[in-house]
């Protein structure tokens, strides 16, 4: 939707990205979280960060309570599961914490205008792809919880954590208007137009977003 010609090159091209500064920031900083929960899971995961101001915003979240050790949970939980017969939904939540039916995702913000609230979170296409395949294995559930653990780079003392509980019906509701009919559009423009790159617009205002488009020499040489 930000840029279908974008969308062209990472998933039909199969071009491989450069990855970007802020991307680069935030694997490192989920890696960090990651490390902790596995560790106390008593697994021996391999550190995969270096950097010490993320290191030091990790600790301030699991000293403000931002962050904490559910009592039972899964991390970094892969998840696959089939939207109709042609098109399969692949991910992998950062926390599931069992004991509050919770699904849990990390973020870091640069400001309070990034940061969601509540409401926001009911209305997240990402929190709702996994609300949906949660309750889908769990048939006697009639709700799920979602929650952003938000920690603020530049101020961690503001970091917090933002949840809100969500029925079966809302889930359900959000899948059956949203996330299906987005996903078979995208099924439809990849089946007419593999060959044709031309059938995808460029959106123009799109190609400063994220510190830049990563496709831009592919895309300035078609």
């Amino acid at each position: 939707m930000q840029c279908p010609r974008a969308w062209y090159f990472k998933y039909i091209k199969r071009i491989k990205e450069i990855p970007s500064p802020a991307l680069k920031y935030g694997i490192e900083f989920h890696n960090a979280i990651a490390y902790v929960l596995m560790r106390n899971l008593g697994e021996s995961p391999k550190p995969t960060y270096t950097r010490p101001d993320i290191i030091n915003l990790v600790k301030a979240g699991f000293d403000s309570g931002a962050l904490e050790i559910p009592k039972k949970y899964l991390v970094e939980k892969w998840i696959e599961f089939d939207v109709n017969e042609n098109i399969t939904m692949t991910g992998k939540i950062d926390l599931v914490d069992v004991t509050k039916s919770c699904i849990v995702d990390h973020k870091t913000c640069d400001g309070e205008e990034y940061a969601l609230s509540g409401n926001d979170l009911q209305k997240d296409l990402q929190l709702n792809v996994y609300g949906y395949w949660y309750l889908s294995l769990l048939p006697n559930k009639k709700k799920v919880s979602y929650q952003h653990n938000q920690l603020f780079k530049n101020k961690p003392e503001l970091s917090r954590k933002v949840n809100t509980e969500v029925s079966r019906d809302s889930v359900t509701d959000y899948w059956n208007s949203i996330v299906v009919p987005v996903c078979n559009e995208i099924y439809e423009v990849k089946m007419r137009a593999e060959q044709d790159v031309n059938f995808f617009e460029k959106h123009l205002d799109s190609c400063g977003m994220y510190d830049g488009c990563r496709f831009k020499t592919p895309c300035d040489e078609t």
